[in-house]
């Protein structure tokens, strides 16, 4: 494929002695590898040409504006293509390993060049998609063709015919980039794969499983808008058209009894707990509580005012409509996804059933659940990380400290016998956490402590703690003594209430004395490391450990915390991929680990 070269006004391919000097840069299965006898110094000329190889290339990523995070991208396609001048078969796993990250990095990085190169219009990688082969179930990769070090070899032919090569041979490449250009080709991303008619029963499969995709993206937008009016204060449920519910309950048995198969299950069931549209139309006017998928009935007032911390009578069963209103409460700011476990508190062990539960799936399941916990004895726990970072869990809340936060907390519970704890809602986490550290330095001598976890032994079912048995052998019943759907807090509020106290701010710690001379004014070797940092238990690269191991080096050979954050920006795959502040808390990390340990 032709590099224009604007320098020799003229359409130029790259001639088989810029090929080779490519080659030898690079990996050509003819270079052997260094004898006992042999030295790097043997190699001088091969290195040489690599480095003014990758110099030239860099000129012009630079020049065209190539994002950094993408040369990794480039250069292991480069690498791969080994020279040639044609399509090379190259699967995300391949890419993957040469750049050090997943293959899902390597499938965003792939469509980010994509974007790049038609933004810039310039194209100096050739793309064809992946696809797999109907008629034959044979997957195929993706297919790559480079241009980018080719231009780069014609950079460097032209640099060495300049008088300042011999002189200044960075200038020298500076001048012979400038009339090297991108190659004309038609299009750089192409999709493949076989063009077919397809038959009937294909065609037929295609739209139900369209269909079916189609009903489950109703059921996702239809608990959305339940969760928005329900945290805005909302109270009637969004239903359906049920003219629709049942077209499409009629197409479905109409398409079942043609193929001969059993009719299909209601498919109204995941609107409204398996109800018919009929029933659908008749409860429009009925105000919406998740317990209202319960016999019992509705919960009680939306408020209710802190109770004294007392065993209540016993024994106690589990409780499905606690449970289904707590899930309301904490819905209403906003949590409603979760994951499902159970943990038998005496053997120490968890068993996660559904890492990604929606809010409709878990009321669904509740009876279940708590079936399960008493039989089993095991307690019964929603884990709300995955949304509740704006929530703040007070634990150890005892009577004093609920009665404290009665006018700022959405939810207050009791746990077991005389302990519980309340949970405060914010606008945003970064307003929990600017609220944090205060409010616990008010309430952390009242004997309460912060829950870092994010789980909660869920209202409704016991906790089977064996510190929490009682006398009798019965285990305590998690209660809802309080709540307030849809209230938040902030910090203005808090400390209007007398709740945020003083942080008493450490005293600076000097840094380390004892800075390495000989590495006074270094950085580390982010390889070094890699090298020195032990591995995880099947091998793999442990790439925070990795980050944290260079930051504490560097640190105490005396680069300052900016310096190091920079670098691990730079060298971490794991911080091009997070895009967030991952390597200034690295940083933080090893920045108390080197002050305390000096």
């Amino acid at each position: 494929m032709p590099i224009i070269n604007h320098t020799a006004h003229s359409v130029q391919a790259i001639s088989s002695a810029q090929v080779a000097l490519h080659r030898n840069a690079g990996a050509s299965p003819t270079v052997t590898p260094p004898t006992k006898t042999q030295s790097l110094s043997d190699n001088a000329g091969a290195c040489a040409d690599f480095a003014h190889t990758l110099d030239g290339m860099s000129l012009i990523v630079a020049r065209d504006g190539l994002p950094t995070e993408l040369r990794a991208f480039a250069d292991a396609v480069i690498g791969i293509a080994g020279g040639r001048d044609e399509w090379i078969d190259a699967g995300d796993e391949l890419l993957a390993e040469r750049m050090n990250c997943s293959t899902k990095t390597v499938q965003r990085y792939r469509k980010d060049f994509i974007i790049y190169q038609e933004q810039q219009k310039v194209i100096w990688i050739e793309i064809q998609d992946n696809y797999r082969d109907s008629a034959t179930g044979k997957n195929y990769p993706h297919k790559y063709r480079a241009h980018l070090h080719k231009a780069a070899v014609a950079v460097v032919a032209n640099a060495r015919r300049s008088p300042e090569w011999n002189i200044n041979p960075g200038v020298a490449l500076r001048e012979g980039m400038r009339g090297v250009k991108a190659p004309n080709v038609d299009k750089a991303h192409r999709s493949r794969g076989r063009k077919r008619e397809l038959d009937a029963e294909t065609v037929i499969n295609k739209n139900l499983k369209t269909a079916a995709t189609l009903i489950r993206k109703a059921q996702k937008l239809l608990d959305g808008i339940e969760l928005k009016r329900l945290a805005r204060g909302g109270a009637i449920l969004f239903q359906p058209d049920a003219e629709l519910v049942a077209d499409v309950q009629q197409a479905a048995a109409s398409l079942s009894n043609d193929i001969g198969t059993k009719p299909v299950d209601n498919l109204s069931s995941g609107f409204q707990g398996g109800e018919s549209p009929n029933n659908l139309e008749d409860t429009s006017d009925t105000a919406y509580r998740l317990s209202d998928v319960s016999s019992k009935p509705n919960p009680p007032a939306p408020t209710r005012p802190v109770e004294p911390i007392a065993p209540p009578e016993i024994p106690e069963e589990s409780s499905i409509d606690d449970a289904l209103v707590a899930l309301d409460v904490f819905a209403s700011v906003g949590v409603t996804d979760f994951k499902v476990l159970f943990k038998d508190d005496v053997a120490k062990s968890v068993d996660v059933v559904d890492a990604h539960a929606t809010l409709a799936s878990v009321v669904r399941s509740m009876p279940d659940y708590l079936a399960r916990s008493d039989a089993r004895g095991e307690s019964f726990i929603l884990d709300m990380k995955a949304n509740g970072r704006w929530l703040i869990q007070v634990d150890e809340a005892n009577g004093e400290v609920q009665r404290l936060l009665a006018d700022v907390a959405f939810a207050t519970l009791q746990t077991s016998d005389g302990n519980g704890q309340s949970f405060l809602a914010f606008r945003s986490e970064r307003e929990a956490l600017a609220a944090n550290e205060r409010l616990f330095a008010t309430l952390r001598p009242l004997g309460a402590n912060r829950g870092a976890s994010g789980g909660l032994r869920w209202i409704g079912s016991h906790n089977f703690k064996p510190e929490r048995i009682r006398d009798d052998g019965t285990h305590p019943r998690v209660r809802l003594l309080a709540y307030h759907r849809g209230r938040f807090t902030s910090a203005d509020a808090l400390d209007a209430l007398g709740l945020l106290g003083d942080i008493e701010q450490p005293k600076p710690e000097p840094r380390p004395a004892l800075i390495a001379r000989t590495n006074a004014g270094r950085l580390p070797s982010y390889a070094k490391a890699t090298a020195d940092t032990r591995r995880k238990e099947n091998d793999e690269i442990d790439r925070s450990a990795v980050d944290f191991h260079f930051a504490c080096v560097a640190l105490s050979w005396g680069r300052s915390e900016s310096e190091t954050i920079d670098a691990i920006n730079r060298h971490s795959s794991k911080a091009r991929e997070r895009r967030d502040n991952y390597a200034e808390k690295i940083v933080s990390k090893a920045m108390d680990r080197v002050t305390t340990s000096h």
